[in-house]
């Protein structure tokens, strides 16, 4: 894994507990120090098992839609790059373990292979899979690191792709529940820090509308590659659908079955940008206002990041019912739509059960000039449930491996 081990600076902020605003400040800052932040203010790294591990046919591994679109040769961005071996961190976990020891990080994100965990995708467990993820977790604990897993980066196993398609059938949300069950189960005694989805708005949109990254799904003129397969009109709005049920039900399964016991914290990731102006003339300052009014989430009204969420009809934005339980703005929305999701209720009582904590990763900010002439806003807010603990927020630098970033 070397030091692009250091892919995503995690941060981990206890909301209301941090009051001196000094440290957000615009511009260059010459030095910080550890004491300049609070106790509860949490120093670490991340990356995900694709990106990191290699050994993708060791040990009972089987592949994910990550390694077939990978070796896909109508995958061109990429040039032809994998991740079969990239950072072997299969068999060097131990050292990197060891530079984080050395760089001072307090926490890692790292996320559990569903191939190499469950390679049939549902039923037994692979004990070698198994006795890897309890070795990493028990030597970052023995380190003082605090372990953060995600359970799914973009990797369903290539298994239940070919079963039943994936994220377009809801088959998934079965499949997925019962996986989360073995982790909760098997890691969670030491683990208090879970992510459901990383960049679930992203998977939606990248993997079945523009077809960037897996499972590669998309249909003309909207993917990125020749489309062969998938509709982008509808398959993102199944596919956002079924992960927040996925969602929902692992937070519900975790509350009920294990929260009493190990304490533990379930949440999601979502992707964020933040839009700056491209010059000071009126114009571009209202783009970047709107784009920034359009699509954000208000964190306490005061943190404010983009979700882009391909679900709610005209303006492909969802109002985050993970945090509300409300999805009767996304229903009514799609009401009118050909590609509108299956309604029970059910599904509208299982988004009830919140998340104790939000992911966000932020990559980069973006600049915004006025082109055309705006149309008409869609612009909602949301204040997080009082029962939500903390805001992860992953800042991450370029990832020079080969790997997909």
């Amino acid at each position: 894994m070397s030091d692009s081990v250091l892919l995503v600076i995690s941060l981990l902020l206890v909301i209301g507990n941090f009051h001196d605003t000094r440290f957000f400040v615009y511009g260059v800052v010459d030095e910080y120090k550890r004491d300049d932040f609070p106790d509860d203010f949490v120093f670490g790294s991340g990356t995900s098992a694709y990106q990191v591990e290699g050994a993708v046919l060791e040990d009972g591994r089987s592949f994910s839609i990550w390694d077939t679109f990978a070796h896909n040769p109508g995958v061109t961005w990429y040039n032809g790059a994998n991740a079969d071996i990239t950072c072997d961190g299969y068999h060097k976990y131990k050292k990197d373990i060891q530079l984080m020891v050395e760089t001072g990080l307090e926490a890692y994100r790292f996320s559990i292979s569903w191939s190499r965990l469950i390679p049939n995708g549902r039923g037994s467990v692979n004990v070698k899979g198994l006795q890897y993820y309890n070795d990493f977790i028990n030597i970052l604990i023995a380190h003082g690191i605090q372990p953060h897993v995600t359970l799914h980066h973009f990797d369903l196993p290539q298994v239940l792709e070919d079963e039943y398609g994936g994220w377009i059938s809801r088959k998934s949300v079965k499949d997925f529940v019962a996986y989360a069950d073995v982790c909760f189960r098997e890691f969670g005694d030491r683990v208090l820090h879970w992510t459901t989805f990383n960049e679930a708005n992203i998977f939606s949109l990248s993997g079945y509308d523009f077809a960037f990254s897996p499972p590669g799904r998309c249909s003309s003129p909207f993917g990125m590659i020749n489309c062969s397969r998938g509709d982008s009109t509808s398959e993102p709005y199944l596919v956002t659908h079924y992960l927040l049920l996925a969602h929902a039900s692992a937070v519900k399964l975790y509350r009920q079955k294990y929260k009493a016991m190990q304490r533990g914290f379930v949440g999601i990731n979502l992707l964020g940008f933040w839009f700056e102006p491209y010059t000071n003339t009126t114009k571009d300052v209202k783009a970047a206002q709107r784009d920034n009014a359009e699509c954000y989430i208000h964190v306490n009204q005061k943190v404010s990041m983009s979700t882009g969420f391909k679900t709610c009809a005209d303006h492909n934005r969802v109002p985050p019912p993970t945090t509300s339980g409300d999805l009767s703005s996304c229903r009514r929305s799609l009401s009118k739509q050909p590609h509108r999701p299956p309604s029970r209720l059910y599904e509208t009582i299982l988004a009830v059960y919140p998340f104790l904590l939000l992911g966000f990763s932020f990559f980069f900010a973006s600049t915004h000039i006025y082109i055309l002439k705006p149309s008409s806003s869609f612009i909602f807010s949301n204040i997080l449930p009082q029962e939500l603990t903390c805001v992860v927020v992953f800042f991450s630098s370029n990832n020079n491996t080969g790997a997909p970033d």
